[in-house]
């Protein structure tokens, strides 16, 4: 069976803090990002679990416009991002889809 999933590119970026600016030092590589996530459900997640999210994206190919399965987040302070690089890893849930991805 094909499954047909329709992606829109306004789901790639979630500006959560708009008068954060972005920190490179204070952003984090997420893997195994489930594919229909939504960058502003990853915000939600993390800013959740460790607080100081000012932005989430989705990496999309740049061809297809389509996610890679991957994503990145950006904290506002170090307490934030030190906390979320210690702990590694994060259990994504998405309709009948639950992975525990890993971040650097």
């Amino acid at each position: 069976a094909v499954q047909i999933r329709p992606w829109l590119l306004a789901d790639s970026d979630f500006v959560m803090d708009g008068t954060q600016p972005l920190d490179p030092r204070k952003t984090i590589f997420v893997g195994g990002v489930p594919r229909p996530l939504r960058a502003v459900e990853l915000a939600m997640i993390m800013d959740r679990l460790y607080g100081g999210v000012c932005y989430a994206g989705i990496d999309t190919d740049p061809e297809l416009k389509y996610p890679k399965g991957a994503g990145r987040v950006a904290f506002s302070n170090q307490q934030s991002y030190i906390a979320a690089i210690s702990a590694r890893f994060v259990q994504l849930q998405h309709g009948d889809i639950d992975k525990r991805v890993c971040y650097l």
